[in-house]
């Protein structure tokens, strides 16, 4: 009754105010009794695919040579430096067993000079500021006579400075390097022709006073192409011919 008569007590503004409130708590009651809107699950996305890494070139080919792709910077323990490179005659080419002026190709003699006349290899060799010549022996004949091995590896080092000799400006110092005998005993393949690889490398500037051999010996190894570990062979003589 009092509730009835606090109604009938109210003002035109008060019915307002007391409909409103009616409506206001209507509606909440009817959202609290409504169900949940559940959002559906997300199709799975696809996954972007991820580009791999791009391969990086090492060696590019010049007719029958294969060549680093760029410069390696090499330092002497002064702290100088120098830009070098390797050029490698494909392995399809190796010294001849027990010669150090022969070559062959698939087991039959083959001439390198040939391949030196090629425009692209002769005008590379051309542009280095210093050219070395490398000579390696198998381990094929070490086992009986390894200083006879060692004594071809350094004559191959300088029958190959000899044929590129006349490609390398007068001005520009030459080098031949022999790596002496391949070890027996140590890890190998079995293919005794790579071995005795065919090898140039190119030094493509150094600064004044650059100590090479020294540098060589740390750093010639991780030239891309370079396919001897010196390691495996019996010594390291750089001499300069030139």
């Amino acid at each position: 009754m009092e509730a009835l008569k606090i109604f009938l007590g109210l003002t035109p503004l008060g019915y307002a105010v007391f409909l409103a409130g009616l409506a206001i708590s209507g509606a909440a009651l009817l959202y609290l009794r409504a169900p949940p809107q559940v959002t559906p699950p997300s199709p799975p996305s696809t996954p972007v695919p991820v580009p791999g890494p791009v391969p990086v070139t090492v060696v590019v080919n010049i007719e029958n040579w294969q060549r680093s792709a760029s410069p390696v910077r090499i330092v002497d323990s002064a702290g100088r430096h120098a830009e070098i490179e390797a050029i490698v005659l494909s392995n399809d080419f190796n010294w001849s067993l027990e010669s150090h002026s022969k070559v062959e190709r698939h087991g039959d003699e083959a001439s390198v000079v040939k391949h030196l006349l090629t425009p692209g290899i002769s005008n590379v060799i051309a542009g280095y500021a210093e050219v070395v010549a490398v000579g390696a022996a198998s381990s094929e004949g070490a086992e009986v006579n390894p200083a006879a091995e060692d004594d071809r590896a350094s004559r191959r080092a300088d029958q190959l400075q000899l044929w590129i000799k006349e490609y390398v400006p007068s001005s520009k110092a030459l080098y031949s390097l022999s790596l002496g005998h391949f070890r027996p005993g140590m890890p190998s393949d079995g293919d005794f022709s790579a071995q005795r690889r065919i090898v140039i490398v190119g030094v493509v500037r150094s600064d004044p006073g650059f100590e090479l051999s020294g540098a060589l010996y740390k750093d010639l190894g991780k030239v891309p192409g370079f396919p001897f570990d010196f390691q495996n062979y019996s010594e390291f003589k750089l001499v300069r011919r030139r």
